[in-house]
Order: structure tokens, then sequence, then C-alpha cells
């Protein structure tokens, strides 16, 4: 179980490292939200990245090099 853990946690890390562009999902606030202070942490506790508080949700893209681009997009929630 630690080893899956340790391996899921090197991919994040990685996949982070090579993200291109980050772009908020919303552009003036979210939708019948209730105003709030932006209190994002970010904790690293025994190699594990833990992100609580999030206030400004985003979406972040991983393009392929155009050369192995075919169109195809995978979602990750």
């Amino acid at each position: 179980m630690k080893y899956i853990l340790a391996l899921l946690l090197t991919f994040n890390v990685m996949a982070i490292s090579f993200a291109q562009q980050t772009i908020p999902l919303y552009n003036s606030g979210i939708p019948n939200s209730k105003p709030s202070a932006n209190e994002e942490k970010t904790e690293t506790d025994n190699g594990i990245v833990i992100i609580n508080k999030i206030s400004i949700p985003t979406l972040t893209i991983f393009l392929p090099p155009k050369e192995k681009a075919t169109g195809a997009a995978v979602v990750i929630c």
C-alpha cells in the first residue's frame, strides 16, 4: 500500500511540474457563493501534498508535444 501511495504522489508531483497553463473556472466569482477570503493552504505531510480551503477553483491544462497531439482529451477530477 505504501508503494502505491508513493507512486501516486510521485506521479502527482511530476504532473504539477509539467503543467503548462492554469486558468480560473469562474471569471467573476463562483455563482451563488458567499464571499470569503482566499485561505488556500498547501502542506506536505510525510511526502503527501495536501491542499485545502480552496476558494478559487482552477483548471490546469497539460498539452502534449505537437507531434503526439491527437485531439483527444481526458478530464481528471
